[in-house]
């Protein structure tokens, strides 16, 4: 990534910010240092941050081998979920790279009411099918169905809730912690609602920049397959690092706003789809390359 690059800028500017807000706004968000301080996590666990964007988003230009590079950087980082709005080719090309930290193949999808998304996919699944339809492409595909942010009260494109209640019986995890929702009264309802109907939590940072990486991420025993990730993860346990500061979605929506004017303007979509990249990995995942 060139480095008069807008991402760039926006990253070497949230570096010089995040220590400003904790000095004037305190218990807001801390430091990736102190991340790096907090007790080690015993080998035989790792942590997972559920929810990350790459380019491939409509509403980031990060580019992905420039997250995975950073995510190699934050301490106790051990897999990243590739989860961009309707596509997997970032994720896939992620899991094609050697490196440390492990990738899930997942895809945030835009259903007619709301997002839903897949984990450990091997296809690409289009946006616009109804909620029902997505839970069975995810599970036809032996994937695994979480719902993020789904109790988000300033998140529009959340699950509406007769879905979420509808489809309880068939959602394998609901994300408690998504570090970009800075009402923390909503992570403690999501929490208790999982807890009640017994669904796995998960937890993301919902990355759009490479400085979220790890700001929420699941902590759990090292799993070999889709099943065996969702049976450890109900015996695991989520973690908020770093509650990211709200003022991150000004940047955001402006990232999506110039890449549809972009697309508009090309006549064509901003990165090919992802149905056209062939050698997804076996199971949906790579684990990491020590």
């Amino acid at each position: 990534m060139p480095e008069g690059s807008l991402e760039s800028i926006i990253d070497k500017s949230a570096t010089i910010f995040v220590p400003f807000v904790r000095v004037f706004c305190p218990g807001i968000t801390k430091s990736m240092t102190d991340i790096g301080q907090q007790q080690p996590t015993p080998r035989r666990l790792v942590r997972v941050d559920m929810h990350v964007h790459t380019a491939w988003s409509r509403d980031t230009w990060a580019d992905p081998v420039r997250m995975l590079r950073k995510a190699e950087r934050v301490p106790g980082l051990d897999y990243l979920c590739i989860t961009d709005h309707n596509e997997i080719g970032g994720a896939i090309e992620l899991a094609r790279i050697e490196s440390p930290v492990g990738i899930i193949v997942g895809e945030e999808i835009q259903t007619t009411h709301g997002e839903i998304t897949g984990l450990f996919l091997k296809e690409y699944i289009p946006p616009g099918l109804s909620p029902r339809e997505v839970v069975d492409a995810i599970h036809a595909q032996g994937g695994i169905v979480m719902v993020p942010h789904p109790l988000g009260r300033i998140v529009p494109s959340k699950l509406e809730s007769k879905q979420l209640f509808d489809l309880i019986d068939r959602i394998d995890i609901l994300e408690v912690y998504n570090a970009r929702n800075f009402i923390a009264a909503d992570d403690r309802r999501c929490e208790a609602f999982a807890a009640q109907m017994k669904i796995a939590m998960g937890a993301g940072s919902d990355a759009h920049f490479p400085f979220e990486l790890g700001h929420a991420v699941a902590e759990l025993e090292d799993f070999d397959s889709p099943r065996d990730f969702l049976e450890k993860l109900r015996r695991g346990r989520p973690i908020l690092n770093v509650r990211t500061i709200w003022m991150i979605h000004c940047v955001t929506l402006p990232c999506s706003n110039i890449k549809r004017r972009v697309r508009q303007s090309l006549g064509k979509p901003f990165i090919s789809p992802l149905s056209k990249l062939p050698d997804v990995p076996d199971q949906g995942f790579r684990k990491p390359v020590r």
